[in-house]
């Protein structure tokens, strides 16, 4: 017997924070190691009522997620229909129905591939009959009282200032704790490794505490202050990123094994790389990554904050980092950056960034989408690169920063993604009009002149180029104009 469970609605929940009065961040934060402890706790309920061993049988609980190795337990069925009610009562009451939790049991034979994807399929099944063990026990689909966006957020800062001295959480069995799904509670505890521990169950904080830029006083950095240490426009990077084709993945390592620990290595393997091995970076002294805001990081998901300028480099870093751990598991990486100004709202700026973490992984995968453009990685030095270079011959007024709008016009229109202005100008004139705007105002020696003499000679010729210079101009252009953009520039 195979138990998974899964938490449907995470994005809603986790963005739905207050957005006025500021501690944006904060909240955040706290409300996103509160879904992580929810899931840590919804496992642990059914392992303790399935009367099952935790170092064995819990194969995975890592972003919402978690399945159990049951064999062997008795009506499991039946033990399981209570579970499902109280922990859907308690999301319907405690979340407003935002929240909701799925767990099936499959009895289904064969390897551990098949028995996974069976499973899996029982899953995405069940996951279509929400609130159904709720009407099952002949219990309103009601929720009690109203929305309270200030006492929910209240709620997790509260729960965050318990967490900020603590080293272990540790799981108690409780049923009348309020605070978390019936059955369990928690004791947030600052024992040291090798001390005896008190809870049923225990996890150190460490596993799923993540990075937050701080201030020397200790306070957390809030998004707007974290915009102003870009290079250029004060501007947040928004990045979202996951590992393509998991579930080739994961069926590709399972093979024909008849148990589930290639599948547990596999997944704390990934579990460590995005939850501890990239926040260790960003902790170290000196470290540039220490302005990189952890939203989420665990199984094979990733959503960060930070300057505009970081993040698009620390995403080129994570994908040479996640190369390097996952080559001998055949595994990409894509990622999707949206760029934002500091107070728009963080549930839109997160699923502009989902929107282009899609774009990314249509077609061959394995790509960034940022910046109006999409690219394979084996390009992003080159572009990245050559809009910090024009940043820099801007800044010693080598050349003059209106000239990249002109650049970036000219290609929008050679490419057909924009119309020029003025009447009677079509995309054929592009080149002409290019040609003509550097003769007449970029300088007529240096490298400069060498740059984009080399994009005029292959401008005409855009669509059958492999000159990332040429494919990928406009998103070239648009990093150097936010990078020489002042503070105070309206554009």
């Amino acid at each position: 017997m195979l138990i998974l469970g899964d938490l449907s609605g995470i994005q809603d929940f986790l963005f739905d924070v207050r957005e006025s009065g500021g501690k944006q961040a904060a909240t955040l934060r706290f409300r996103s190691l509160r879904l992580q402890l929810i899931a840590e706790c919804i496992a642990r309920r059914v392992l303790w009522s399935l009367d099952l061993p935790e170092a064995e049988r819990l194969l995975y609980c890592a972003a919402g997620k978690f399945a159990i190795e049951a064999t062997g337990a008795a009506s499991i069925d039946d033990r399981l229909d209570p579970i499902r009610a109280d922990i859907e009562i308690w999301l319907l009451n405690h979340t407003h129905g935002r929240l909701r939790c799925t767990i099936v049991a499959d009895d289904s034979l064969g390897t551990a591939a098949e028995r996974i994807h069976a499973a899996s399929t029982v899953l995405q099944r069940g996951k279509l009959q929400a609130w159904a063990s709720v009407s099952r026990a002949a219990r309103p689909l009601v929720v009690p009282a109203s929305f309270d966006l200030k006492g929910e957020s209240d709620c997790d800062v509260a729960m965050g200032n318990q967490l900020k001295n603590a080293t272990t959480i540790e799981f108690v069995a409780e049923t009348a704790d309020p605070e978390w799904p019936p059955g369990v509670a928690l004791q947030c505890t600052s024992r040291q490794p090798g001390q005896p521990r008190t809870g049923r169950s225990w996890l150190l904080l460490d596993r799923i505490a993540r990075h937050t830029p701080r201030h020397p006083d200790g306070s957390l950095v809030e998004f707007v202050d974290l915009a102003r240490r870009s290079t250029g426009a004060p501007m947040l990077g928004v990045l979202k990123a996951d590992a393509d084709s998991l579930g080739d993945a994961i069926r590709k390592r399972l093979g024909s094994s008849q148990t589930f620990a290639p599948l547990t290595q596999f997944s704390q393997k990934l579990d460590t790389f995005f939850g501890q091995t990239l926040g260790r970076e960003m902790v170290a002294a000196g470290s540039r990554w220490n302005n990189i805001y952890t939203v989420f990081a665990g199984g094979d998901d990733l959503l960060l904050v930070g300057p505009w300028d970081t993040i698009i480099d620390f995403a080129a870093h994570v994908r040479k980092r996640f190369t390097d751990e996952f080559t001998s598991d055949r595994l990409t990486l894509s990622a999707g950056c949206a760029i934002i100004k500091p107070k728009f709202p963080i549930h839109l700026a997160a699923r502009q960034a989902e929107d282009l973490l899609e774009t990314a992984k249509a077609g061959p995968k394995d790509q960034f989408a940022a910046l109006g453009e999409v690219w394979r990685w084996d390009c992003h030095a080159a572009i990245i690169n050559a809009g910090k270079q024009l940043r820099i011959w801007v800044a010693s007024s080598e050349i003059q920063r209106g000239w990249l709008h002109t650049v970036l016009e000219l290609a929008l229109l050679q490419c057909g993604q924009a119309h020029a202005r003025g009447p009677g100008i079509i995309p054929a004139m592009a080149s002409s009009r290019l040609a003509y705007h550097v003769a007449r105002n970029w300088p007529k020696t240096g490298a400069a002149r060498q740059w984009i003499d080399g994009v005029l000679k292959d401008f005409d010729g855009f669509r059958n180029t492999s000159n990332p210079i040429i494919l990928h101009l406009p998103a070239i252009i648009r990093y150097a104009m936010l990078a020489t953009r002042s503070p105070s520039d309206k554009e």
